[in-house]
């Protein structure tokens, strides 16, 4: 709890931070940039059989966004998330902010439902350069996140595992295409950093569940709704390599896989709780809870009933994993993937089955958090079937920790010397010193006098 009070308040203040840049200089840059196109909210081929969310990213340079002088608190900002509009409309409405910079805007539009924290990166962006900056320093951030991953991944798992997970993902995903979606590419970035980072500390089962409410709260922070299975199943796998590697044994992994698990979803509610709470003083306790309760039965069902109206979306069982697992396919290299993925690890079992079945069980024990997944994806059914065009992410991410973890056992047998094995010893009160996870005895522990 106290690990997730810190994240609340750095969440908090970095916000401020965020919404103190002077709004005139992103009007300016905005406006001045209109006449590009860059503020089309068409949704544009991007090349890889999808399109691009330029819709989002509309929303994510107008966050905090009011007239040059606008006389609203700081604090005020940070509890309603203000924006000027969305869509085609921004450069109308920013226009209209540049030639009244003294007005003032008491009705901004709230945005109370998410942290829409990208801001603290997008926000000093815009004021720089425009669009252009925001995009470029979105996607420096998303290429250092992904070399980030691949090193620690690297280090804890072997070389083979770090280029299974990161060329799955990068291979089957519009990640590639994100540099006119910074709001996007923000939120991967969070996702692929919070997963090294936990490969890089990870030490202990607390340590593990620590930092996981930190990787659940920043998610919150940084996204929009966008991936959030992909960030759990990836720090919560992560975290189980940190145990597998460091013990070779079931229950220690097992131990990790639970304490990253429920720190992600205490860091990740209870960060996401705490923007609704920090609404309510500006906005009113009965209008916040409204405000989400509607959005909750959108997002889970389709039932805009306040509106008067109801999606249609199938809610049979599986459906939505169906919508998502084609949307995965429809992208030139996943059949290959699907294929290579199958076939490696109906390989790597039957080989183990013969030869290793401590390991085997250890694999499985490991791919649990790909289930996590189509869980989420069946439970937010609406949001996963009409925004299946960035929700398959999730599903590139579960194939892509599948590869990487049947990749780990098969460098770990066929190149023993080439995967790390972090040893941990400790004394037991007969004076025997014991270490673990030693490779020539299939992580069992060998005895030695000390």
């Amino acid at each position: 709890m106290a690990t997730l009070l810190a994240t609340i308040v750095g969440c908090t203040v970095l916000l401020a931070i965020g919404f103190a840049i002077p709004n005139g200089r992103i009007i300016n840059q905005v406006v001045a940039q209109s006449r590009s196109g860059l503020n089309s909210a068409s949704y544009q081929p991007n090349g890889l059989s999808n399109r691009t969310d330029t819709f989002t990213e509309t929303i994510g340079y107008c966050i905090g966004v009011l007239p040059a002088h606008s006389q609203m608190p700081l604090w005020k900002r940070v509890s309603m998330v203000p924006r000027c509009t969305g869509g085609p409309q921004v450069a109308v409405m920013m226009g209209h902010f540049k030639r009244h910079p003294n007005e003032l805007t008491g009705g901004a539009s709230p945005y109370i439902r998410y942290w829409s924290g990208f801001s603290v990166v997008s926000r000093p962006a815009l004021a720089l350069g425009g669009v252009y900056m925001a995009r470029v320093v979105s996607l420096l951030c998303l290429v250092a996140a992904v070399f980030y991953l691949a090193v620690m991944l690297a280090k804890r798992a072997g070389l083979w595992a770090a280029i299974g997970l990161i060329g799955v993902y990068l291979g089957t995903t519009d990640l590639l295409a994100l540099t006119s979606q910074f709001t996007h590419a923000l939120a991967q970035a969070t996702i692929l950093a919070t997963g090294a980072m936990m490969l890089q500390f990870g030490r202990k089962w607390q340590t593990v569940g620590y930092l996981a409410v930190v990787s659940g709260g920043l998610f919150a922070f940084m996204d929009l709704l966008t991936n959030p299975p992909a960030s759990c199943a990836l720090t919560v796998a992560m975290a189980g390599l940190v145990g597998w590697t460091g013990s070779r044994r079931i229950r220690t992994t097992l131990v990790f896989l639970a304490s990253s698990t429920l720190g992600w979803l205490v860091g990740f509610v209870g960060t996401w709780v705490a923007r609704w709470i920090e609404a309510m003083p500006y906005n009113g306790g009965r209008t916040t809870v409204s405000n989400v309760r509607n959005t909750a039965k959108f997002r889970l069902d389709g039932d805009v009933s306040s509106t008067g109206r109801h999606y249609a979306v199938n809610l049979e069982p599986g459906a939505t994993t169906m919508t998502n697992f084609r949307m995965w396919l429809s992208y030139p290299l996943s059949q290959y993937v699907l294929t290579m993925v199958i076939v490696l690890a109906l390989v790597i079992i039957a080989w183990l089955l013969l030869r290793d079945r401590h390991s085997l069980v250890g694999m499985l024990v490991l791919l649990i958090p790909v289930l996590y997944v189509p869980g989420y994806l069946e439970i937010m059914r609406s949001h996963s079937q009409i925004h299946s065009w960035f929700v398959f992410r999730d599903v590139a991410m579960g194939f892509a920790v599948t590869a990487a973890v049947c990749l780990h056992f098969l460098e770990e047998k066929v190149r023993p010397h080439a995967v790390p094995v972090v040893l941990r010893v400790r004394d037991d009160p007969a004076g025997i010193r014991t270490t673990e996870g030693s490779d020539d005895m299939n992580g069992a522990a060998r005895p030695s006098m000390s």
